[in-house]
């Protein structure tokens, strides 16, 4: 079978549930593996790679770039990576995780640390383990933190997905309309976010601004396309907004014009670590603050479930 043939082959793999026994992999080895010695990935492996980024094909992108230049991006992001040291840093993070509900442990679960020169930081792996791309280790992204720290950061956030899931509080994104699927993206995300022991560099400055942009949201969604319109320009000027917007898009222009008002919405709330992660930090916070003075604690707010967010929307 000829490298055309062996890519078309890989492209065709469906993902399908991932059968790692819990525990912590160092799938950096596989890879290095790989690239150098074309030693196949197990089919696991290879599901587990494809669950965290479909798109990205190793293959490909050696036969694209050459093998050199992947090795070279590997080689870069191992350097300080320290694996008992990772290890001993995921156990911290999940220990985080469990605050949002104490009274029910957390089901052992796979974390995984690879290598993707493309592809997001961590994932939740459909809710299904925790994927860490050693990639962005070393990445000035966060606040003044170790490589230790940003995979307890890391380890924390997509913990809190999978013990959702877990706990069958994960909301449903599929067949939903934009007002609900916002409002369950800033129940969700708001709530990994607060759990971060340290956050994107923007955080700080959008969370700070959270009384502006609850009502932004709140406005959009009454609003028809011609005041939207208007929202998204206003938007575009917000302070809190162009620091955030320059800082995760490097400088790019600002967008005027992204396809249709409402994707333009999603897309500034939802990519990139996108607004409703501080946005929604800043409702859990608040949240949080109201329960303790009735007595109640996190995982109250946490079972009583994402539907609660139509009131914290409204101050109640």
């Amino acid at each position: 079978m000829d490298q055309q043939e062996d890519i078309s082959k890989e492209r065709e793999y469906e993902l399908r549930p991932i059968k790692l026994e819990p525990g912590i992999y160092d799938f950096t080895i596989p890879i290095r593996n790989y690239i150098e010695k074309d030693i196949p990935f197990s089919d696991e492996q290879i599901n587990v790679l494809r669950t965290f980024d479909r798109d990205y094909s190793f293959q490909e992108d050696i036969a694209k770039r050459g093998k050199g230049a992947v090795l070279s991006e590997l080689n870069k992001a191992l350097r300080g990576f320290d694996f008992e040291e990772a290890k001993s840093a995921s156990e911290e993070g999940l220990k985080m995780a469990q605050v949002i509900n104490p009274d029910i442990p957390i089901k052992p679960f796979p974390i995984v640390f690879l290598f993707n020169p493309f592809r997001g930081d961590a994932k939740s792996l459909h809710g299904q383990g925790c994927g860490i791309n050693i990639m962005y280790l070393k990445s000035s992204t966060h606040q003044e933190e170790s490589t230790r720290q940003k995979i307890v950061t890391f380890t924390a956030h997509e913990a809190v997905h999978v013990f959702l899931k877990q706990l069958g509080m994960q909301p449903e994104y599929k067949n939903k309309g934009l007002e609900k699927s916002v409002l369950d993206f800033l129940w969700e995300e708001g709530l990994t976010t607060y759990v971060e022991p340290t956050h994107y560099l923007p955080h700080d400055i959008v969370e700070n601004d959270g009384d502006y942009w609850v009502d932004i949201i709140n406005r959009w969604f009454d609003s028809d396309d011609i005041k939207k319109k208007e929202i998204y320009k206003e938007i575009l000027e917000r302070q809190s907004f162009q620091y955030w917007y320059n800082y995760m898009y490097n400088s790019q222009p600002l967008p005027y014009d992204w396809g249709s008002t409402d994707e333009n919405f999603w897309i500034l709330l939802t990519k990139r670590n996108g607004l409703a992660y501080h946005i929604g930090s800043y409702l859990w916070k608040r949240e949080i603050n109201k329960a303790k003075k009735e007595g109640k604690e996190i995982k109250d707010l946490v079972m009583a479930g994402s539907d609660e967010m139509v009131r914290w929307m409204e101050g109640v």
